[in-house]
């Protein structure tokens, strides 16, 4: 089991510091880190003790290791049933080659050793009773002691620990946040954080000490925790993230985050709740700013995404010079908010739609390190949405008018393929995707089919 020792400073001294593997943090009252003094505030010098430091650290685990295994504890308990006799092995010599075949005939022996007392020649009741009790418990304890070899022998997985050459997971995670196929601002600092919760679960080891064990710990603590599943999921991709950079780079032979069971874990979504007529005629009756109000309008009457909106531009409406159509253009791929052909559409704009006239962006609000303006629009369209809530749909938000949208098409007897286009959803079945879709006329005569008196 490889370990890596590191120096941190504390209080003007240096430490040697070294992670404890999870299965052993109970011999360690749930430390997850072991430190020692170097004695000395000179790094140059602490460099120089660290081995040895590290190598009084590596003795302690190794006394752990041995402690809680299972064929070390099978051959203690017949050390324990024979304690008369003075000289032999320890049970943790059981693990080591040098000792392991002697140390495993020893404990054998003094099995056969007690079963071959003749408690009936004792002349003492008490101490005949006491060989019985120890010659019936040393019956199951012999059972044990065989099944535990047998299984050491046949897999002989058991080793000690070394000192490792791989790099901790906060290095891996620096050297993957500089992954040019790790892109947006968003996405780095949302892994970055999930990898140091994990660090905080786990404490920054090796990189390849990550075991599927610990993963599924790790899991069963976020549930624990509270998680919503769709955060669980990023927590998990995160560290999967990680891993397969780390695989790429020969850090470690295998992924132990992939492939893990979420199904069913953590906090369920809170279904969306959608507006009803009077909440949307009520809404746009309220006292807003201006930008506001359009914004609104423009993603209760086409069901497009806030950001697709948010970051709209007056070049963006445009005029189909076949039909005459105007519509919204979201083929821009610098804009995409999702990578798929489907959300790359032309949104007819609705005849009751009135659209100011300029030049740049439509709207003004922020845009994040990202460029986008997602989180800063929500905000401010989110005070007005809370007026006209109900006590009982406090789920209901800005992306309610998508799901209020789809309603409306469905009500209006638009076909699901169609809804689809408009909305920029993947096609549900192989059929759908063929050819190049609705026209331009198909989807404004289906959104002209829509009740849009709330406007």
């Amino acid at each position: 089991m490889d370990i890596k020792p590191t120096l941190v400073q504390a209080k003007g001294k240096w430490y040697v510091c070294v992670t404890v593997p999870v299965e052993l943090r109970q011999s360690f009252k749930g430390q997850k880190q072991i430190k020692r003094s170097t004695g000395t505030s000179d790094k140059k010098l602490a460099e120089k003790r660290l081995i040895q430091k590290a190598n009084e650290i590596l003795n302690e685990l190794e006394g752990a290791l041995a402690e809680n295994h299972p064929y070390v504890k099978a051959g203690q308990k017949i050390i324990d049933l024979t304690s008369e006799i003075k000289h032999g092995f320890s049970a943790d010599q059981l693990l080591k080659k040098s000792t392991s075949l002697e140390a495993m005939r020893d404990i054998m022996e003094r099995a056969s050793y007690a079963k071959s007392l003749d408690w009936m020649g004792e002349g003492d009741p008490e101490t005949a009773i006491g060989i019985a009790h120890m010659q019936e418990g040393m019956e199951k304890a012999l059972q044990d002691f065989e099944e535990q070899a047998d299984l050491f022998f046949s897999t002989n997985k058991i080793e000690g620990f070394r000192l490792s050459d791989k790099p901790l997971i906060s290095e891996v995670l620096e050297q993957w946040l500089d992954n040019p196929n790790v892109s947006r601002t968003k996405t780095i600092n949302t892994y970055a954080s999930h990898v140091k919760r994990f660090i905080k679960f786990g404490g920054d080891q090796t990189v390849d000490a990550v075991t599927k064990v610990e993963a599924n710990h790790y899991v069963q603590h976020l549930v624990k925790f509270g998680l919503a599943h769709s955060t669980l999921e990023t927590a998990v991709a995160a560290m999967r993230g990680l891993l397969n950079f780390a695989e790429e780079k020969g850090y470690v032979d295998f992924n132990s985050f992939a492939g893990l069971r979420l199904k069913g874990k953590g906090k369920p979504p809170r279904k969306r709740v959608p507006f009803t007529q009077k909440q949307l005629t009520r809404l746009f009756q309220l006292p807003m700013k201006q930008r506001d109000k359009l914004c609104l309008q423009i993603l209760a009457c086409t069901g497009m995404r806030l950001d697709e909106v948010a970051l709209l531009t007056f070049d963006d409406i445009k005029i189909d010079e076949d039909t005459g159509i105007r519509f919204f253009d979201l083929t821009d791929e610098a804009k995409l908010l999702k990578n798929d052909e489907a959300s790359r559409r032309k949104v007819p704009v609705p005849d009751k739609l009135k659209l100011p006239t300029g030049q740049g962006r439509l709207f003004n609000y922020p845009k994040d390190v990202d460029g986008k303006s997602q989180n800063a629009a929500s905000k401010a369209l989110l005070r007005q949405i809370r007026l006209v809530r109900s006590s009982s749909d406090q789920n209901l938000v800005v992306h309610s008018l998508r799901h209020t949208y789809k309603d409306m098409l469905r009500d209006a007897g638009v076909p699901k393929d169609l809804q689809d286009f408009l909305l920029g959803h993947a096609a549900s079945s192989v059929g759908e995707s063929y050819g190049q879709g609705y026209s331009l006329k198909s989807k404004k005569e289906a959104i002209d089919r829509l009740d849009l008196s709330f406007l």
